[in-house]
């Protein structure tokens, strides 16, 4: 077989390619038309450097097409996944995969705050970091700082608007009069 190898084409029982992602491509890169949900997903942790407009178009939108949930899921599998591969490599998507649950903890809190099994979630995240090689504690207690840190500019936000009435819980926003 003298095709040359492409990771984004991958082919079906019979040998037809199969289409993952779509891209277009201009002089300053490309850009991302489309693709399976497992290959969006992917490009938030793969490549060669992770691209951060990416990650942070990706948590501000994947709700148009999944549950928190199901990302979540996605990542925590990813995660144990990454035992697998040779040391370098895991610890790389390992290490990704981190930085892209803290800023999605940073950007998008109301996607936990509000749901324990999210919570829990983080929490299991969090635990499968710290309990692996002692150099990725640091990054444990990064996640779990910026939860407790998220936790806590969220009750204060809350306590501000108790004391101004007329205002919507969680918003920072004054309820119509």
């Amino acid at each position: 077989d003298d095709e040359k190898y492409n990771p984004f084409i991958q082919k079906d029982d019979e040998g037809n390619p199969l289409l993952l992602m779509i891209f277009s491509y201009e002089k300053d890169g490309y850009t991302i038309e489309g693709g399976t949900l497992e290959q969006l997903v992917q490009q938030l942790y793969c490549g060669t450097c992770p691209d951060a407009d990416y990650i942070q178009t990706f948590l501000l939108g994947y709700k148009l097409f999944m549950q928190p949930e199901e990302l979540m899921d996605m990542l925590l599998q990813k995660f144990v996944d990454s035992e697998n591969y040779e040391e370098e490599q895991g610890d790389m998507v390992k290490l990704r995969l981190s930085n892209i649950v803290t800023q999605w903890l940073e950007r998008v809190w109301v996607d936990f705050h509000y749901d324990p099994v999210m919570i829990e979630k983080v929490d299991s995240f969090v635990g499968l970091v710290s309990s692996g090689h002692p150099r990725f504690l640091p990054v444990a207690m990064k996640l779990e700082n910026t939860m407790q840190k998220k936790k806590h500019e969220w009750d204060e936000s809350l306590r501000d608007e108790e004391r101004q009435p007329g205002s919507l819980p969680g918003s920072g926003c004054n309820s119509p009069t």
